[in-house]
């Protein structure tokens, strides 16, 4: 039998975690906290069918639904991010800035490919999702941990690491941090952003969880 790429015995500590996670998932008697997974009685099965429904039966929009399209994504599904999602962030962009993409993990992929060379550094938090640590493995970069507190990545840290090893990315998920829930404040995500320019890194913002906020404002 062929001898598998050497990318798959490097992968094999986080794909087991993995593994592990999901198998746990998938038990009916067990509600696990394992994972960022929804409960499955909140999944909105009806009003997804009745929107499929309804796209499939219009004119020209069945068939743009089930042909190849352009590469960026649907034009009125790009402009209602920028309107839902980030022109209440105080974010501007124009359609042809977004892309869509089959979720955060293809992002990854993505980023990866454009901008990650074997024997990269990328600085994460510590402890930070085990999903994108197992894709920047596989494209053969170098996590390292840069430490944290109670708020989440410390600054100071963050720029000697930045100094030390010239990342490409700094990875952060600074709102409901997953697996800690920890939410960055406003004058260390200032501080961040200045050190990217600073220093010509790519702040890499991982943002799920920003809509789940229960009380205070949003940062």
């Amino acid at each position: 039998m062929p001898k598998f790429a050497q990318r798959m015995y490097d992968m094999e500590g986080s794909a087991s975690i993995i593994r592990a996670l999901f198998s746990a998932m998938g038990s009916p008697d067990m509600i696990s906290f394992g994972g960022g997974a929804p409960a499955s009685e909140g999944l909105p099965v009806d009003e997804i069918r009745e929107i499929c429904a309804g796209v499939l039966t219009r004119d020209k929009r069945g068939v743009e639904a089930l042909q190849y399209g352009a590469v960026l994504g649907v034009q009125d599904l790009r402009q209602a991010v920028i309107d839902v999602l980030l022109a209440p962030k105080g974010i501007s962009a124009s359609p042809d800035e977004v892309i869509i993409v089959n979720g955060g993990l293809e992002t990854m992929n993505l980023l990866c490919q454009v901008y990650i060379n074997p024997g990269d550094v990328i600085l994460v938090e510590s402890p930070t999702f085990v999903h994108c640590v197992e894709i920047f493995e596989m494209f053969q970069a170098k996590c390292i941990a840069v430490e944290c507190d109670d708020k989440g990545m410390v600054m100071e840290d963050l720029e000697a690491k930045i100094r030390q090893y010239h990342p490409k990315f700094v990875y952060v998920i600074p709102t409901f941090q997953n697996p800690t829930g920890k939410t960055l404040p406003a004058d260390r995500r200032e501080r961040m952003a200045a050190l990217g320019s600073e220093y010509d890194v790519i702040i890499l913002e991982d943002d799920p969880y920003q809509e789940l906020r229960y009380s205070g404002e949003p940062l």
